[in-house]
C-alpha cells in the first residue's frame, strides 16, 4: 500500500494485536476485572474497526475508479470465503471436537455459524454486496443526504424485532436473536463512513470528532449507570454507536503515526496488511491450545502468560506470511 495510506496498515495492524490478545483472554478466562474491561472493549471496537478500514479500502480501491474492478472484487470474495470455511471448520474439528458429517454440513450452507468465525462470515456477505451493489454505494456517497439517510436507516434497523427473524443463514445480513453475528446493516455506518472520509481526504474533523466523543460517552453513561454493556448479540443502538469515537481515536493515531519514524513500525503495518491470515492463523493455535494447555497448569502470572501467548501467536502469524511469501516469490521466479 503507498505510504499515504499506511495509517489504514497501521490502524488494522493495532486492531489485529488487540483482537489476539483479547482472543487469548477469552480462551483462557480469568476473573480480573482489568482485563475482562479490556476484553469487553476490544469486542466493541474489533468488528468496527475492521469495518471502518474496508470501507476506507473500497473507496481508494473500487469506488474511485470509473468501472468497478469486478474481478478484484471477486477474488477477495472467495478468499474470505476459504478464511471463513477454514476457521469455521477449525472451531469444530479442532475446539468442539466435533466430527459429525450433518453438523460439519450445517457449517458449509450456514445454517450453523462457527465460534470466532462469525465476523469473517459478514464479510463474506459484506464483499458479495460491493459485488452486486458497489455502484448502489458509489451514488450513496455522492450526496450527503443520500448519506445521512443511510446511517440513519442503518442505526434506526437496530430496533427490529430479531424474533421474527428465523433463518440462519440471514444472522450475518440482519442480526438474530439466538444466533451471535455481526450484521452488516446495522453495522453499515462504519463502512460508509471510512468509504466517506477517504472519499473526501478527512483526517481530522472538528464536527466529526465532537460527535464521535459524544456517541461512545453515551455508551461509557450507559456501562456506568447500569452496570453492564449495551445488547451486543444482536446489536443494539449503543452498542453500534459506542465505537464511534474509539474507532475515530485509532484513526487520529494511527494517521499521526504514519507520519513518524519508530521502531517496529513496519512490522505493525505488515500486520496490517496480512490480517485475515492472521485471524485465521492465530484462530487455529487458539482452538488447539486451550486442549493441551490447562488453565490450572498455568504458573506464569495470568497477565504474563496472556501477553506472552498473544506474542508468541503473532510471531508465528509474522513468520507464516514471510515464508509463504519466500516461497511464492521461488515458484514464480522459475
Amino acid at each position: 500500500m503507498k505510504k499515504r495510506y499506511e495509517n489504514i496498515d497501521l490502524m488494522k495492524g493495532i486492531i489485529t494485536i488487540l483482537m489476539i490478545t483479547a482472543h487469548v483472554i477469552q480462551f483462557f478466562p480469568s476473573n480480573q476485572t482489568g482485563l475482562r474491561i479490556f476484553s469487553d472493549y476490544v469486542n466493541l471496537t474489533t468488528f468496527s474497526g475492521f469495518l471502518f478500514c474496508f470501507g476506507y479500502a473500497c473507496q481508494i480501491a473500487y469506488f474511485q475508479k470509473q468501472l468497478l474492478p469486478i474481478n478484484r472484487i471477486f477474488i477477495g470474495f472467495l478468499k474470505i470465503l476459504i478464511a471463513y470455511y477454514i476457521s469455521a471448520f477449525g472451531f469444530e474439528l479442532l475446539f468442539l471436537k466435533i466430527n459429525n458429517i450433518n453438523t460439519l454440513l450445517s457449517v458449509l450452507y450456514f445454517e450453523r455459524i462457527s465460534g470466532y468465525s462469525e465476523f469473517l462470515l459478514s464479510f463474506v456477505f459484506l464483499y458479495l454486496t460491493v459485488l452486486l451493489g458497489g455502484s448502489g454505494i458509489k451514488k450513496i456517497l455522492t450526496n450527503n443526504r443520500t448519506i445521512l439517510i443511510t446511517l440513519a436507516c442503518s442505526l434506526a434497523l437496530t430496533y427490529i424485532n430479531y424474533k421474527k427473524i428465523s433463518v440462519p443463514q440471514l444472522s450475518p445480513l440482519i442480526g438474530h436473536k439466538q444466533i451471535p453475528s455481526f450484521p452488516i446493516i446495522q453495522y453499515f455506518s462504519y463502512f460508509v463512513i471510512g468509504a466517506f472520509m477517504a472519499k473526501n481526504k478527512i483526517v481530522f474533523n472538528k464536527k466529526l470528532c465532537i460527535l464521535t466523543f459524544l456517541s461512545s460517552m453515551a455508551f461509557i453513561i450507559y456501562w456506568l449507570l447500569k452496570d453492564k454493556l449495551p445488547h451486543r448479540f444482536p446489536p443494539s443502538l449503543l452498542w453500534i454507536i459506542g465505537g464511534y469515537g474509539f474507532i475515530y481515536g485509532y484513526f487520529l493515531f494511527s494517521d499521526w503515526l504514519s507520519k513518524k519514524q519508530f521502531p517496529l513500525k513496519s512490522t505493525l503495518c505488515y500486520i496490517g496488511q496480512k490480517t485475515l491470515s492472521c485471524l485465521v492463523i492465530s484462530n487455529l493455535i487458539l482452538f488447539i491450545l486451550p486442549h493441551h494447555i490447562k488453565k490450572e497448569s498455568i504458573t506464569l502470572p495470568y497477565f504474563t502468560f496472556c501477553l506472552i501467548t498473544s506474542l508468541l501467536i503473532i510471531g508465528i502469524c509474522i513468520g507464516y506470511n514471510k515464508i509463504k511469501t519466500m516461497i511464492m516469490k521461488i515458484v514464480y521466479s522459475r
